[in-house]
């Protein structure tokens, strides 16, 4: 008996460690973004941050599209906007440069083929929406998160 008590003990403080590891380790990422017109990608959190040379930091990521297409009645209510496709998933790494001001996406973990960019447009405002996400968001929700 005591035995099984331990056993159920032992799984219950795994859950719930397992729990919030899970909910901690979201801080590196957004959650949602918008990809156009019937179109959102959501984020999860694969890795725990860390930072790398010359000020980068990096997380791996996992992206989900979701698509609907807005029209009561629809016989297909999850076809989105132009090239969205329901429910297809894939992972790549994020990269903030935060002691400065640019952020990358790729799928090297080490970068090579990062796609990079500045958060900040030539007025020294945030680029909040582009096509890219809303860079400064990404950038400012991995450069907070505990590393």
């Amino acid at each position: 008996m005591y035995q099984n008590v331990r056993l159920t003990l032992l799984f219950g403080v795994l859950f719930v460690s397992q729990a919030f590891s899970i909910a901690k380790a979201q801080q590196a990422v957004r959650g949602s973004f918008g990809c156009g017109t019937g179109c959102s990608i959501s984020e999860t959190q694969l890795s725990t941050p860390v930072r790398i040379e010359n000020g980068w930091s990096k997380v791996l990521v996992q992206l989900r599209q979701e698509c609907w297409s807005g029209i009561e009645g629809d016989p297909n209510p999850n076809r989105g906007g132009r090239g969205c496709t329901h429910g297809s998933t894939w992972r790549k790494w994020y990269f903030a440069k935060c002691d400065g001001d640019m952020w990358g996406e790729g799928s090297a973990s080490d970068g090579r083929d990062a796609y990079t960019q500045k958060i900040y447009d030539d007025e020294g405002n945030r680029i909040t929406y582009n096509a890219g996400g809303a860079i400064y968001s990404k950038w400012e929700a991995l450069c907070n998160s505990p590393h």
